[in-house]
């Protein structure tokens, strides 16, 4: 039951997130009819490992201790139903039983993942066909347009891990056969395709930072310097060509640095997204200041936003109701400086085990995930969180790489 469940949730998640909570109730009810409560308990007693994948529900808990000295509870409760996943996952994957986390039900949820993201891919582009046969306007391939589902920036993300997924699955000898190694290699094209037409400056730059972490694995690694040197020609040179190709990606990347240069100048002034988070990141700062220790409560953090934003008249961030764009600064705000270590710590610590365990997807999701918690409060949305809370759990709950040639089925 599990492993169906499991199946669906990875292929869902990038398709569809209206109906992401709903499998992740299937889950929970599936856990409670289970029943066995002894023996998951004894699971946890007889294995440190299992009682270590509970420590992740941690920073869920310190959320819900920031309620104690919150005032805007309303706020505060929803934020706290928004993070449920950080508490759920890791109770379910450290006391399922063994068969759930064998390393062939794991290939089959990471390739069930990949399909999922082809099949947003397909969803993406025919409904902004649809959209370009009523408007005539290109721009309907482009950032949100293209992504109407999901924001651009959480499916590139997820479209970024897919080729990881990928690029790990060819080296590994996962992918058998000279027909389906070709489609992989033409998937990994199209999904880099699809990056640049997301628009995502930070989903571009996730994409760098995997063909760059890909080619650093095969030469400093594995040793294999010719073939390093290669799939880091290829790949450098397919990402550069399909990034030059469309001009209106990279357009943001020069908005990006003229806001960067004209930084100090007033928030009204600057009219791109880059240069309002800019802003806020600033003003964040400020409120992290005068709240350093605790932060100002799990339910007030935005009811501060909206009071710097309203004070240093920020508008269109006001009007929108803006979180930081920054999970590190969002977290600060919220929790102080105990809140910012428990989550440094929730990525600092897996990704040393997994370099120990030479766990290496789980290594390039860890990084990916903090790398992209610089440009966006992630586990503020249901996008960023569900896809953290999941696959950090899981990763860590089944020990090794499943796609490393050293597990068999």
């Amino acid at each position: 039951m599990y492993q169906a469940e499991l199946v669906t949730f990875a292929f869902l998640l990038p398709v569809y997130r209206k109906v992401i909570p709903y499998v992740i109730a299937v889950m929970v009810i599936t856990w409670l009819l289970e029943g066995d409560f002894a023996g998951k308990a004894k699971r946890l007693v007889n294995s440190n490992h299992r009682f270590n994948t509970l420590l992740f529900t941690g920073l869920y808990l310190l959320y819900g201790f920031g309620l104690l000295y919150t005032r805007n509870f309303e706020y505060g409760f929803f934020d706290m139903e928004v993070k449920m996943s950080l508490f759920i996952f890791p109770v379910i994957m450290a006391t399922v039983r063994d068969e759930v986390l064998t390393f062939a039900v794991a290939r089959k949820v990471l390739w069930s993942f990949v399909l999922g993201v082809f099949f947003s891919l397909l969803l993406c582009y025919g409904l902004a066909f649809i959209e370009y046969m009523e408007t005539g306007s290109l721009r309907e391939f482009y950032y949100s347009s293209l992504s109407s589902l999901i924001h651009p920036s959480y499916l590139a993300m997820y479209v970024c891990f897919a080729i990881a997924v990928l690029l790990y699955f060819l080296h590994t000898g996962r992918v058998q056969g000279m027909i389906r190694q070709i489609l992989a290699g033409l998937l990994i094209l199209l999904f880099e395709f699809f990056v640049i037409m997301l628009s995502s400056k930070a989903g571009i730059l996730s994409l760098a930072l995997v063909l760059a972490l890909y080619v650093a694995y095969l030469i400093f690694k594995e040793k294999q310097f010719l073939k390093g040197i290669g799939s880091g020609a290829l790949l450098g040179a397919s990402f550069i060509f399909l990034f030059m190709m469309f001009p209106t990606s990279a357009e943001r990347f020069e908005e990006t640095r003229e806001d960067l240069e004209q930084a100090g100048i007033n928030a009204d002034e600057i009219a791109s997204s880059s240069g309002e988070r800019i802003m806020i990141w600033w003003y964040s700062f400020e409120i992290t200041n005068e709240h350093f220790l605790w932060g100002v409560g799990t339910g007030d953090i935005k009811d501060q936003l909206l009071i710097k934003y309203n004070e240093k008249d920020m508008v269109n961030a006001f009007k929108l109701e803006l979180n930081a764009h920054n999970q590190y600064l969002q977290t600060m705000i919220t929790l102080g400086i105990v809140g910012l270590i428990v989550l440094l710590l929730n990525l600092i610590l897996p990704a040393l085990y997994s370099m120990e365990q030479k766990h290496y997807l789980y290594l390039v999701f860890l990084i990916l995930i903090g790398f992209n918690l610089l440009f966006e409060s992630m586990l503020e949305t249901q996008a960023g969180v569900v896809f953290y809370a999941f696959f950090n759990a899981y990763f860590f709950a089944i020990k090794k790489d499943p796609a490393s040639v050293e597990t068999e089925s």
